[in-house]
Order: structure tokens, then C-alpha cells, then sequence
């Protein structure tokens, strides 16, 4: 019986020219060649890498650098730009370079494009590198109108606003992103009536304001005096402390600003009638921010130099507190190198006032409890008072 071998023949399919027919060397070894278009081609020996001044680069679809006209020597004639960096940033503010804001503003126009949500800018503020203004946009979404209704979240977040506004630079941020009106919302009369709210949000403002002229000139343009003086009128007891210190925070900052406020109409009424409040605490306070504004001089000095307000600080010089009458003392003291204060408590007498208030404090401090300062203070308004008397 004949065996048939069965293995098939591959010698004319290799025989035949491939490819990878002509090899050098081991036949393991890479081609030196390649079929390409019905011929043998040699393989490049070196990788050559092209500049990428040869790149042809585009935007939008619009050609704006011809590399094949740089290769073969030509000056382009669209002129290129540097591309974005490798990371976010430099990529968002590539971008933000380049965009053509007329294009920007036809294509929002004709596409009804909306504002960007919170979410958006928090996110852009992260890419941009201020993750503090993210945080305080997340936590003014928790005191936002439509999401108020939890009173507990958004005491957190005012909580934890006042802690980002300590910084001088995150209060001026504050303000940009909306910060004011937000705090503005929580002590109007649409907000909940929640006293720990409205104290947390004058806390906010306060901060915002120590030392700050800058956020305090926004604070005057949004109105934040006038809410701060409807606050002191009609609050609970620990709503109106805190807007009286955010007030005070507002006052002391600026002399110009100060003056501005204090012909509000509201603004002496208010504060001469905290000068008698049962509470210790906004009495000694409105007296502090009394005496600051009377060494603030000029307008402020001018619009404390009236019989209602001399009348009132005279008052109290004579309070059972030392520190009350310690700056009450020392404001009609401030005040009385200016003439027309100097006239208001001639008129009023006030010289036979101090002096029982000077009798008074001699006879504490003879049974150790009075002011030394206090009794200093008195006789030298009680000196400035008695010279010139007869100009």
C-alpha cells in the first residue's frame, strides 16, 4: 500500500516575491527593504524627527501657521501663536487669550446661552487656582434663597464664611463673587427669622470689614449701613450686639466712610438712644464707637458736636460702668478742641456736670474703686472747657 503525503507544498508561495522578499543577514533579522508600489524600497536606517516649526497648525478649522511653507523656505503668511502649555491652567488661560469674545458674545446670543451654574465657577475657580473662593461660592449656595430653608447647614456655612473672610484678600473675593448681598438676604425680612442665622451673618460682614477699606467702600455702595441700622432696631438682643459690631468694624476703618453713615438719617438717632440701652454690653460698645468717631475729627467730630449728642455723652459719663464713662469722657474730650462742640456744651452747661461727675470719681477712688483715668480726663475737659471762656 502506497502512502500519500499529505503536507502541502509551499514552495511556489514562498518562492514568490513578498514584502519581506529580499532580506540581509539571518533571515530573523528586520527587513532592509519594503514592497511599496509594485518595488522594492530601502527601509530608512535612522528615525529622523521633523521640527515642529514644519507642523501645520489650525484653530477652528482656520489655518493659522502653513508648516509646508516654512519646509520648502517660504515665510508664512499667517502669522503663528504660541499653543497652550500641558496642564489646566495653562491650557484654560490659553484659551481665554485666544477666543475671540465678539464670536463669543453671537454665538451666546444666537445659541440662548445661560449664566454659568455654581457648580461651574467653583469648578473654574479650582482650574484657575483659588480654591478658597470654591469653597466660599459652595458655602454661600447653603444660605442661597432657594436652599435657606435648612437653617442648620447654612449657620454651618456661615460659620465657616467668617473663617475664610479673616483674610483681607478672601473679604475683597467675597464681595466680588456676591458675597454682600448674600449676607444682605439673611438679615432682610425674607430670610428665615432665625437669630443665630442673622448673628452669623452680621458676623460675616464684621469680619469683612476690620481694617478693610476696600470691602468697606463696597459695603457703603450695596447699603450695608442702612440694614445694619434697621438690625439695631428690631432684632433679638444677640442679632443686634453683632450688628453693632459689624457696624463698628465699618465706622472705624474708614474716617470717610464714617462720615458718610452719620448723615444717614437714621444713623445718630440710632446710636444716642444705645447710649441709655439696659444692655451693658451694646452700651459699653456704642460708647467705644462713639469715642472712635469723635477722634476721626472732621465730618464725623462736626456731626457729633449737636445738643442731642453732647446731651447723650454727658449721660454717659455718669454711668455705674468705668467703661462707659471711660469713653464717654473721652470723646467729649475729642470733641472739645473743635469749636462748635466746645459752644454746644457751653450751652448746655455741661460744666457743672462733669464736675459732679468728677466729685463722684474722686470719692470712688478714695474707697478704691474708681477710674484714675476717668478723673484725669474729666479735669482736662473741665480745662479746655474753662479756657477761652469769654472768646
Amino acid at each position: 500500500r502506497r502512502e500519500t503525503d499529505t503536507t502541502p507544498d509551499h514552495s511556489d508561495v514562498l518562492g514568490r516575491a513578498g514584502p519581506f522578499a529580499a532580506m540581509s543577514g539571518s533571515e530573523t533579522s528586520a527587513p532592509k527593504t519594503i514592497y511599496v508600489n509594485g518595488k522594492y524600497e530601502p527601509m530608512p536606517k535612522d528615525v529622523v524627527e521633523q521640527s515642529a516649526a514644519l507642523t501645520s497648525v489650525y484653530e477652528a478649522g482656520k489655518l493659522v501657521y502653513d508648516g509646508a511653507a516654512a519646509s520648502s523656505g517660504v515665510v508664512p503668511a499667517i502669522a503663528s501663536r504660541a499653543g497652550p502649555g500641558g496642564s489646566l491652567n495653562e491650557m484654560l488661560k490659553w484659551s481665554i487669550e485666544n477666543a475671540d469674545p465678539e464670536e463669543l458674545q453671537r454665538r451666546a446670543q444666537n445659541d440662548g446661552a445661560k449664566l454659568p451654574s455654581r457648580m461651574d465657577q467653583e469648578i473654574l475657580d479650582l482650574l484657575l487656582g483659588q480654591p478658597i473662593v470654591a469653597k466660599m461660592r459652595e458655602a454661600l449656595g447653603k444660605v442661597a434663597p432657594e436652599s435657606i430653608g435648612d437653617t442648620d447647614t447654612s449657620i454651618h456655612a456661615l460659620q465657616e464664611l467668617q473663617y475664610y473672610v479673616e483674610d483681607m484678600d478672601n473679604a475683597n473675593d467675597f464681595a466680588k463673587i456676591g458675597g454682600v448681598q448674600a449676607m444682605l438676604f439673611c438679615v432682610g425680612p425674607e430670610a428665615p427669622a432665625d437669630a443665630e442665622m442673622r448673628e452669623g451673618a452680621c458676623g460675616v460682614l464684621a469680619a469683612c470689614s476690620q481694617n478693610n477699606p476696600k470691602f468697606v467702600e463696597a459695603a457703603l455702595a450695596l447699603q450695608v449701613p442702612e440694614a445694619l441700622l434697621d438690625t439695631l432696631q428690631a432684632d433679638a438682643l444677640v442679632v443686634r450686639r453683632k450688628a453693632l459690631y459689624a457696624l463698628s468694624a465699618l465706622l472705624r476703618t474708614s474716617a470717610s466712610a464714617a462720615g458718610q453713615v452719620l448723615e444717614l438719617p437714621t444713623a445718630l438717632p440710632v446710636l444716642l438712644g444705645l447710649c441709655t440701652s439696659s444692655d451693658l454690653k451694646l452700651r459699653r460698645r456704642t460708647l467705644f464707637v462713639l469715642a472712635a468717631l469723635s477722634a476721626h475729627g472732621g465730618a464725623c467730630a462736626a456731626a457729633l458736636s449737636t445738643s442731642e449728642a453732647i446731651g447723650a455723652l454727658l449721660t454717659a459719663a455718669a454711668d455705674a460702668d468705668s467703661d462707659v464713662r471711660e469713653q464717654a469722657v473721652g470723646a467729649l474730650l475729642a470733641l472739645c478742641t473743635g469749636t462748635e462742640a466746645k459752644i454746644a456744651m457751653r450751652t448746655d452747661d455741661a460744666q457743672p456736670a462733669l464736675s459732679s461727675v468728677l466729685a463722684a470719681e474722686e470719692e470712688a477712688l478714695s474707697a478704691g474703686e474708681g477710674s484714675p483715668q476717668v478723673a484725669k480726663q474729666i479735669r482736662q475737659l473741665l480745662a479746655c472747657l474753662d479756657v477761652g471762656e469769654g472768646d
